[in-house]
């Protein structure tokens, strides 16, 4: 691992920090024998920093944390993502952590599987483990917001003109045969920006036409067909640097 993320119940005082049972084995095992060793960590959603390795058993691992500085500021971006496959959520969920979106909106569609909302990845705690995952590769500890949608009419009608707060944000619909990529001059730095991006399938054409009822513009992705955690990666860094300038 990169580094560690920390919980605010493995604290036994400010800068002391106590790991037991699976969370101790796990680190036992990739430092075993390496007492006082400097590691990087990050408090879930806090600040960042270098802790040593105090004491290692297999069930006991004891951390005191040296310095801290803040985590890197989430983007203002908010990710709309159609539901897929459990395996391909599992990638998007890990992108827009370490890309540093500020909420990710897993949406029932009218295309997708229906059996996608049973899946026990969508339960809260294997969410969070997939963020850990991501924020553990990058060091950082502020995590975007993550909600499952089960209609999306009900979406469209109670969150979707909530996202994107702001002054004047860009909304963005993937479609595949969209003929721009970005609109280059619509983006100023730190601004809020809404990406819709679709299930393997793809968006039906009465959500497409939702979106676009509420300011959605389309985007295209050039000539090849993507799956969606990497169009997800695409479009994202595409923003990022348009943000940029």
């Amino acid at each position: 691992m990169n580094s560690l993320i920390i919980f605010s119940d493995e604290f036994v005082t400010p800068t002391q920090v106590v790991l037991r049972g699976e969370r101790a084995r796990s680190v036992y095992r990739e430092y075993h024998s390496q007492e006082g060793k400097e590691i990087t960590i990050a408090v879930w959603q806090g600040e960042k920093g270098v802790a040593h390795l105090r004491s290692l058993a297999q069930d006991e691992v004891g951390i005191e944390i040296v310095r801290t500085e803040p985590s890197r500021p989430l983007q203002p971006i908010d990710l709309v993502v159609g539901l897929s496959r459990p395996q391909t959520i599992k990638k998007v969920i890990q992108v827009a952590a370490m890309v540093g979106v500020r909420s990710l909106h897993l949406v029932r569609t009218e295309l997708g599987e229906k059996s996608y909302l049973t899946a026990t990845l969508l339960d809260p705690h294997n969410l969070n483990s997939e963020v850990v995952k991501a924020l553990e590769q990058i060091g950082e500890g502020l995590s975007p917001a993550i909600h499952v949608h089960r209609s999306f009419s009900f979406f469209c009608r109670t969150h979707l003109d909530l996202l994107g707060q702001g002054a004047a944000p860009v909304r963005l619909i993937a479609q595949p045969r969209a003929r721009d990529l970005v609109c280059t001059d619509s983006f100023k730095a730190q601004q809020p920006v809404v990406l819709a991006i679709g299930p393997e399938i793809g968006w039906s054409s009465g959500e497409v036409g939702q979106f676009e009822a509420h300011g959605f513009k389309p985007i295209g992705l050039g000539p090849r067909v993507m799956r969606v955690e990497i169009a997800a990666t695409f479009l994202l860094g595409q923003i990022h640097l348009l943000a940029q300038r």
